[in-house]
């Protein structure tokens, strides 16, 4: 993320469409640029509340097209998703529908249901979503598109617990990449791929896709992949290798993990490091500062977190100072989560709970 370079290369974005029009640009251009814009700077993760403001105003903009303004409704649907704002979410949402009661649905409108629904809907919601987005006519949208519209599909099952269906998409997208040679793309579905085979347990195909991830990565520059599939490596060698020699190497990065500026990755890489040392059989107090920055992320963060991570190494990694603190712990952040999102979490406890750590009452 190159916060200057996006601020000196948008410098001269005028303040709204109705100032782009004056000027005789085209308004639909001024929502597009603006939209980039604020998903650029959002990627660097230091979005103000007034660039909300400006999206949403964005989405009503007059004499933009329907797409442009769908499109700027899907980035803030997106970026309030990463910053767990439901309230901008619903608005984006509104706005989108809006926008398509005069228009049709679009790939962006799909988009942006499906990302309401896995973060605020019921596992109905999502299949209704899935259902639009594969009936939409799809052939004049660029093959980068297309494999993302299954990408995402994939993701938003995998966030209700829909592990099976999740990962037979992600390896159809994964085909479809190869076939279409679109290297960078395959390299993210592989990486996908590696973490749902480790939330499983089942290592030899875990490490199969994170061997293709790698072989894939060579011959391109994405630092995004770069680092996921390093998260991914140090997870299969702390589920199935040497917890002592991940525990040194992780030390040896331990700066460069505190300062990624993507939060669940960082709390993901820091509870991966904290596990490796006790594993390992070091001094728990040598990591008490580590796992408090995890826990303090994990406690900003959203359920499809704790989703994403193995439950038994979520609790093992929390439950170190007194027994029962880790259900204590995530207990509270479910009934937390459950005021603001309307999500299922069941799944997640299911796996918890035979994992020995979340009462069965909490299922209810």
């Amino acid at each position: 993320g190159d916060y200057p370079r996006v601020e000196v290369l948008t410098r001269g974005l005028t303040s709204s469409a109705e100032s782009a029009a004056e000027s005789g640009d085209d308004p639909s251009d001024w929502v597009l640029a603006l939209s980039h814009r604020v998903d650029a700077i959002g990627k660097t993760s230091i979005n103000e509340a007034q660039d909300y403001q400006k999206l949403l105003q964005a989405c009503g903009a007059s004499g933009a097209s329907a797409l442009s303004r769908q499109y700027a409704a899907f980035v803030g649907a997106r970026l309030s998703a990463w910053s767990d704002d439901t309230t901008a979410l619903r608005a984006f949402r509104s706005a989108c529908q809006a926008s398509v009661e005069n228009q049709g649905n679009t790939l962006a409108s799909a988009f942006v249901e499906m990302i309401y629904s896995a973060e605020l809907g019921e596992e109905a919601d999502l299949r209704l979503t899935s259902n639009l987005l594969s009936s939409l006519d799809l052939s004049n949208v660029s093959l980068r598109l297309r494999l993302q519209s299954m990408r995402f599909k994939s993701t938003a099952l995998r966030m209700f617990g829909l592990v099976t269906e999740s990962r037979d998409l992600a390896i159809e997208v994964f085909g479809e990449c190869e076939r279409q040679r679109h290297v960078e793309l395959a390299a993210g579905s592989a990486e996908f791929l590696s973490f749902l085979y480790l939330d499983q347990n089942l290592e030899q195909e875990a490490r199969g896709w994170l061997e293709t991830g790698l072989r894939l990565h060579k011959s391109i520059t994405n630092r995004l992949i770069d680092k996921g599939l390093r998260h991914a490596a140090d997870r299969v060698e702390l589920q199935f290798g040497d917890s002592a020699a991940l525990a040194d190497r992780m030390s040896i990065r331990l700066g460069e993990l505190s300062r990624d500026t993507n939060p669940r990755r960082r709390a993901g890489e820091l509870l991966t490091f904290a596990l490796a040392h006790l594993q390992a059989h070091r001094d728990p107090s040598d990591v008490e500062s580590i796992l408090r920055e995890s826990r303090g992320l994990i406690d900003n963060l959203q359920p499809s977190f704790l989703l994403d991570y193995p439950a038994e190494i979520l609790a093992r990694c929390l439950d170190l100072t007194a027994t029962g603190e880790a259900s204590e712990f995530i207990g509270s952040f479910c009934a937390r989560r459950r005021e603001t999102f309307n999500r299922p979490l069941v799944p997640f406890l299911k796996r918890l709970h035979s994992a020995g750590i979340f009462p069965a009452a909490a299922l209810t």
